[in-house]
């Protein structure tokens, strides 16, 4: 029988015998239903990282070769858009020094959704970076948001306005089964519902401070991801950080805010820079590093204030202009000594002119 035409078989899982693996693997064509016993192999290197990772006898590790895939980074990150993402980043900064600019103004969420709030509830989510956030694991509140026209649910989220948090879980615009004239952008959709359970615990939009994308499974995103790795404010590689950190102005940053699971965020700020009057000053990734789970990242936000900008540079003299400039300084110069002299020679006049009693 070819091997093409053989079903595909899983990989092999290691059963312990003790502390040893051993593999169940296939003792070949003749005897396609035999199979063998193979006692298993801890990689090396993954060891000294404090990674168990068990392989066959002879086969080369996957984190092995991903470890030495990362010591050599790119030239530079791939990523086409990154130039739009600069530029929508530069929007957000415009829209938040605008002092006239307003929120867009679009349909309410609940004419063609269904909402279905859950209160004091826990985020259902195990990130230890919550607790280095100092986030509380309670009273959170979950809202699933379904289209009218459809039974499956689009969104699932859960806020927290007293910590100024949005962790979100399941986000799924296929799912959403309304017209397309009908659709609200995901954006809107969060902005809306945030508001709603803002308003509900009696919390400003302002103090809105992390939003969490979780389990990302995106395989564009984590493609993007991959690409930025080297391109952050930290290390990938040192052990001591969990997550690699991206700044604005780290060709990262900007490569991130363009994947389809960050790009909605950054619209809802721009979109609603009056409600939220928020900035990113940071991108996260958590355990960016094998093991090769869904990663997760979030965003850290800000308060934006226009004396943060920087300040814009005076514009340039010309050499005739320059000129005028310093004949002007000398004159006020001279104006100042002779103001200085007349005050004195009054003050003498006035010392040889009084009467003895005031001297």
């Amino acid at each position: 029988m070819d091997s093409r035409d053989a079903p595909d078989m899983p990989l092999p899982l290691p059963l312990f015998e003790g502390n040893t693996p051993v593999f169940s693997i296939r003792e070949g064509q003749h005897r396609p239903q035999g199979h063998l016993p193979m006692p298993g192999v801890r990689c090396p290197t993954c060891k000294a990282r404090g990674i168990e990772q068990w392989v066959l006898p002879g086969k080369r590790c996957p984190f092995d070769s991903l470890a030495k895939t990362l010591a050599k980074p790119p030239p530079q990150v791939k990523t086409k858009c990154k130039l739009k993402n600069a530029i929508s980043f530069a929007r957000l900064t415009q829209r938040l020094n605008d002092l006239a600019a307003h929120d867009v103004q679009t349909a309410n969420v609940e004419l063609n959704y269904e909402l279905q709030i859950h209160a004091a509830i826990s985020p259902g989510v195990d990130l230890e970076a919550l607790t280095n956030e100092n986030i509380e694991f309670r009273n959170w509140t979950e809202v699933v948001v379904k289209s009218k026209v459809g039974t499956e649910k689009a969104y699932a989220n859960v806020f927290d306005p007293t910590q100024g948090s949005i962790i979100c879980k399941i986000n799924d615009k296929e799912c959403d089964k309304n017209d397309p004239a009908d659709r609200l952008q995901w954006s809107e959709v969060m902005f809306q519902v945030y508001q709603k359970v803002a308003m509900g615990s009696l919390q400003p939009m302002t103090e809105l401070r992390t939003t969490w994308r979780h389990w990302i499974v995106n395989s564009s995103t984590r493609h993007i991801l991959s690409e930025a790795l080297w391109f952050g404010t930290s290390d990938p590689l040192r052990e001591s950080d969990s997550f690699v950190e991206y700044r604005p102005g780290d060709s990262g940053f900007f490569a991130i805010l363009g994947c389809q699971n960050v790009s909605g965020v950054v619209r809802m700020l721009t979109d609603h820079c009056d409600a939220f009057k928020k900035t990113i000053t940071c991108v996260r990734v958590l355990n960016p590093i094998p093991p090769p789970t869904a990663p997760t990242f979030y965003f850290v936000l800000a308060d934006y204030a226009t004396i943060s900008l920087i300040p814009t540079k005076r514009p340039k003299k010309s050499s005739a202009g320059q000129k005028r400039a310093a004949k002007r300084q000398k004159a006020s110069a001279r104006e100042d000594i002779c103001g200085g002299v007349f005050r004195l020679g009054s003050s003498y006049n006035w010392l040889l002119t009084s009467p003895a009693w005031l001297r």
